[in-house]
């Protein structure tokens, strides 16, 4: 058969997992500690994923749309440290991968071991012998095997979700095969409608030419999730930042430079991350709250 069984030999890629900031002036999606706002867009996917576990849909994939720097990072950093509080550590597992780490078509199959792994050193799962040593068939049949077949039946009387996110998702498709082995991924994920979610992002400025062969497959994942669209800062969620930049700085930064930052970043959530950013480098490095204002917040 043309799929072949994965192998010691071949298990040599790195699934790199999602990062997180450890302080809000990290330009890395931002840790729970560091989220602002996005209510919404908060509930959208806790009620998608309690829908899951009480059987009250059919889906079991989403997706994150949105441009570069809306936020998808961040909302699925965000969800991964929710799913650790005392509401939810007990139901829902999350893995969040980096898809530009992958480099062959196992990489899906890889993920879905490391979320296993992961989940039973977490004492996620109260494993039986049967599967501590999970079979994955191929990288095309990643569900296939009775092992992975007991894990669900025991997710689902135990009444535990696991969730994989592959972020960065636009990125697989610069990789011959790996896309295929994904959407297999997910026709089977979403056939066996167990408490298994996939979960992946996608730019939204990035369009699948329909010559590509991948295109009429995504299509096809598309129609099969539930999709959450990521949409512009609103005034409070822009005001959370500026809060942040405050804290930082012991000070309140005065109307006039607030309004500066509101105007300059337009609601787009990364720009007034950057300008928040800039601002209190500006300021360590000596300039005044009003420099800031009479030089138009000295950048470009």
């Amino acid at each position: 058969s043309a799929v072949k069984e994965i192998k010691e030999g071949e298990l040599s890629e790195t699934v790199a997992e999602v990062q997180e900031s450890e302080n809000w002036r990290d330009y890395l999606p931002a840790s729970t500690k560091h989220f602002t706002g996005r209510k919404d867009l908060k509930t959208n996917l806790i009620n998608f994923l309690n829908q899951v576990s009480l059987k009250k849909t059919y889906r079991r994939v989403f997706y994150i749309d949105g441009k570069s720097g809306w936020g998808k990072s961040s909302l699925i950093t965000n969800l991964r440290g929710s799913s650790k509080n005392k509401h939810y550590r007990k139901r829902f597992f999350v893995l969040a991968v980096d898809a530009r780490s992958a480099s062959s078509s196992n990489f899906v199959a890889l993920a879905f071991k490391k979320l296993i792994e992961n989940a039973q050193k977490g004492n996620f799962l109260i494993t039986s012998l049967f599967y501590s040593k999970l079979n994955i068939t191929s990288s095309f049949d990643i569900l296939g095997s009775e092992s992975v077949h007991q894990l669900l039946k025991d997710l689902e009387r135990q009444n535990k979700t696991l969730i994989l996110i592959f972020d960065q998702f636009e990125d697989v498709f610069r990789k011959p095969g790996l896309f295929k082995a994904f959407h297999k991924f997910l026709l089977d994920v979403d056939e066996v409608k167990s408490n298994l979610i996939l979960g992946f992002s996608w730019k939204s400025e990035i369009n699948i030419p329909i010559g590509h062969e991948a295109y009429h497959l995504w299509q096809q994942a598309k129609n099969f999730a539930h999709c959450i669209s990521m949409r512009e800062f609103n005034p409070s969620e822009t005001n959370g930042v500026i809060k942040q930049l405050e804290k930082s700085i012991n000070k309140p930064i005065g109307l006039e430079l607030k309004r500066r930052l509101i105007e300059s970043s337009q609601g787009f959530p990364w720009l007034i991350k950057k300008l928040c950013i800039h601002t209190y480098k500006q300021i360590q490095a000596g300039k005044t709250i009003e420099n800031l204002v009479e030089q138009d917040l000295n950048c470009k």
